[in-house]
């Protein structure tokens, strides 16, 4: 692969491995220093941090499902990896989404493989919502902005065809 042609594939490589690391260490931070059945707030009204685990799938929904969810996450890697090797050199926003949706699913992977359940520790102060953490944050980011990209492509599309 020619790194000049395909350099955004590289960095979105990069980034996601970031992003996977940032999501690990956090959830071994919050382990470590957020004391059990306590909320620490972080950012009044706004941002608290409460240690918790999950062994259902994205902000605690279908408890007890592990290998179900497992089993899911696995297919959609693959899937997305293969997805990820096809895009064009013209597809830079797509492979960034893509890699940013595959960072979510590998942080919370890692942690269903080795603890049987994954690490939530942000918390929204202003509102009741389940708790989540990094890897979380990159999937729902990630289909956001895979959502908008479609919504502006088709609308462009019918531009076109006017």
């Amino acid at each position: 692969m020619n790194f000049t042609k395909y350099k955004h594939k590289y960095i979105s490589v990069l980034i996601a491995t970031f992003l996977i690391f940032t999501d690990y260490f956090t959830k071994i931070a919050a382990e470590k220093y957020i004391p059990k059945n306590i909320t620490v707030t972080v950012i009044p009204h706004l941002i608290d941090f409460r240690f918790l685990k999950n062994d259902g799938a994205a902000f605690g929904m279908l408890d007890n499902a592990r290998w179900v969810f497992m089993l899911a996450t696995f297919v959609f890697i693959i899937i997305g990896a293969i997805y990820f090797l096809h895009l064009k050199k013209n597809q830079k926003f797509t492979c960034y989404v893509v890699m940013l949706i595959l960072a979510g699913g590998i942080g919370n992977m890692v942690d269903r493989i080795f603890y049987g359940e994954v690490v939530d520790f942000i918390t929204f102060g202003f509102m009741d919502f389940p708790s989540f953490n990094i890897a979380d944050c990159c999937v729902v980011i990630g289909c956001f902005m895979w959502i908008i990209s479609i919504l502006f492509d088709v609308k462009n599309q019918k531009a076109n065809t006017k």
